[in-house]
């Protein structure tokens, strides 16, 4: 099993996008994660939080996927075309401390597919785990259409 690289590595891709981008806006970014591995981190503050004070589920799933999907491509040749093909998340607590970690672990990596394993940690809650996830990813022949 193999993990991402670096998270200053992985730090190019979120400078990439623009800085209107969606994951600017919301704080994501790569950092060192408990064991000394990359993690998507995203703290918590009003915009991502529900009116009982925890994490959007659906931020999460976003964690998840962009975790994942940065992992999945580290294996890749670059420019090599792929995409989300799905994701499933069991919800195991709130996040309700923050930040929240997405750690990714790539379970395997095939040429047509690969599987992420994800673990989402509320950070300032001792690291409890908040989700498991995994995501696969079809590796394209071809570009996507634009």
């Amino acid at each position: 099993m193999t993990d991402p690289a670096s998270p200053s590595q992985e730090n190019v891709y979120f400078a990439r996008l623009p800085e209107t981008h969606l994951l600017h806006r919301l704080g994501m970014r790569w950092v060192q994660g408990p064991a000394g591995e990359a993690a998507v981190e995203l703290a918590l503050h009003a915009d991502v939080v529900n009116g009982r004070g925890m994490l959007e589920g659906g931020l999460v799933a976003a964690l998840v996927d962009v975790a994942a999907g940065q992992a999945a491509g580290q294996l890749l040749i670059p420019g090599a075309e792929y995409r989300t093909a799905d994701v499933t998340i069991h919800y195991l607590r709130p996040i309700r401390v923050g930040p929240a970690w997405a750690v990714p672990h790539v379970r395997r990596a095939g040429r047509r597919r690969v599987v992420v394993g994800v673990d989402v940690l509320d950070h300032g809650a001792d690291d409890a785990l908040g989700a498991v996830a995994t995501a696969s990813f079809h590796v394209a022949d071809e570009p996507a259409d634009e």
